[in-house]
């Protein structure tokens, strides 16, 4: 069955895909589901506010964010996702890497495995996850993908965890 327009793109998608390419480059897209998916926005952005805390002070130090607070913050866009069941809400983010050198104050750990072991702390270790690299090309798929709800507004997504340019 053939749905005219069902993979077009809508000018918002297009104008989010051009400027989070263009000013910022992640590495990674993220996947977080809950244990118990919540059914309102507000309460998976509340975790996200958590998560952002959280990792930013075991990747840059409990300090560091209150001395250069632009510079030493992890940066991620999140959008979230209705289950395949209706029955509330996860995640799909996008990860950047600006500071790498900053993550091996704990042994080496990449950004990704901070991210995944804090939310595991905050929604239950029975959540699922997953992270892909980001491919560096004009017409990144993993972002295009991450945008896929955003169809006429941004409702879904939060721009607070992104790095100020």
């Amino acid at each position: 069955m053939n749905i005219t327009g069902f993979n077009r793109r809508t000018e918002l998608q297009n104008e989010l895909h051009a400027w989070l390419r263009d000013d910022y480059d992640f590495k990674w897209m993220v996947t977080l589901t809950f244990r118990t998916p919540p059914k309102r926005k507000e309460t998976v952005f509340q975790k996200l506010g958590k998560l952002y805390s959280m990792v930013s002070r075991k990747c840059y130090g409990k300090y560091a964010t209150r001395v250069h607070p632009d510079i030493n913050r992890i940066s991620f866009f999140p959008v979230l996702e209705q289950n395949a069941d209706g029955d509330g809400y996860h995640v799909h983010l996008l990860l950047e890497d600006h500071h790498p050198e900053a993550f091996h104050k704990h042994g080496k750990k990449q950004i990704t495995e901070e991210l995944i072991q804090v939310w595991k702390k905050l929604s239950g270790n029975a959540t699922e996850y997953d992270v892909q690299e980001v491919e560096q090309r004009a017409d990144n798929k993993l972002i295009h993908y991450v945008l896929k709800r955003l169809k006429h507004d941004s409702e879904l997504a939060s721009f607070d965890f992104l790095r100020k340019k």
